[in-house]
């Protein structure tokens, strides 16, 4: 598993599973003021080059989404959506 990326408390990784399949993983750890949460999402891999893996983290307190993007990802993204780096986008909700 490799760090794509981390914007406010989220951390991202990503990885690919002996059957080709492309996963991401987006935690936020447990604070004081709130739960923490943690999502897997694993797509194949024409649609990782196509749109990326979506992650979507959700509590009471906090709404997360957020894009793993293929390398030279050339689709539209969200105008919302804050660009971390060359492999990641986030929209991010407190």
């Amino acid at each position: 598993m490799a760090s794509v990326g981390d914007f406010e408390e989220l951390s991202v990784f990503a990885a690919v599973t002996s059957d080709d399949a492309w996963c991401a993983y987006g935690a936020v750890p447990d604070l004081p003021r709130r739960e923490g949460v943690s999502l897997v999402a694993c797509v194949s891999p024409e649609e990782f080059v196509k749109s990326g893996i979506p992650i979507n983290l959700e509590t009471p307190e906090l709404t997360i989404h957020a894009i793993v993007l293929p390398d030279n990802f050339r689709g539209e993204i969200d105008e919302t959506w804050e660009r971390v780096n060359d492999s990641l986008a986030v929209s991010y909700e407190q």
